[in-house]
């Protein structure tokens, strides 16, 4: 296992890497002209970010993680929450663990 004092740096730079990415994004979002069909992407690619996320569970998944899957999907889809759908999702995944299925 490593220590703190290897893992520490590491996990620092990956969160610099992440804010630069999202403050890139934002730069050059700046410059873009307003345009409806970017502003469709730009609303629909954190729900794709989340299934992508998710999308693993499908393949490799037993039941259980299929139905934690399919109420991640069906929340999101009934309340437009992805945040909420996500913590759903990922709630039932943790019960699965402590409980051992």
């Amino acid at each position: 296992m490593p220590d703190f004092a290897s893992a520490f740096p590491a996990i620092l730079l990956m969160g610099l890497v992440n804010y630069g990415t999202k403050l890139t994004g934002y730069m050059i979002a700046r410059r873009l002209k307003s345009r409806e069909t970017l502003q469709q992407i730009f609303e629909t690619l954190p729900g794709c970010a989340i299934m992508a996320l998710f999308a693993p569970i499908a393949i490799k998944g037993d039941p259980i993680d299929l139905l934690a899957l399919g109420l991640t999907v069906i929340l999101h889809w009934i309340t437009g929450n992805v945040l909420l759908a996500t913590l759903a999702g990922l709630a039932a995944l943790m019960l699965k663990t402590v409980f051992a299925f």
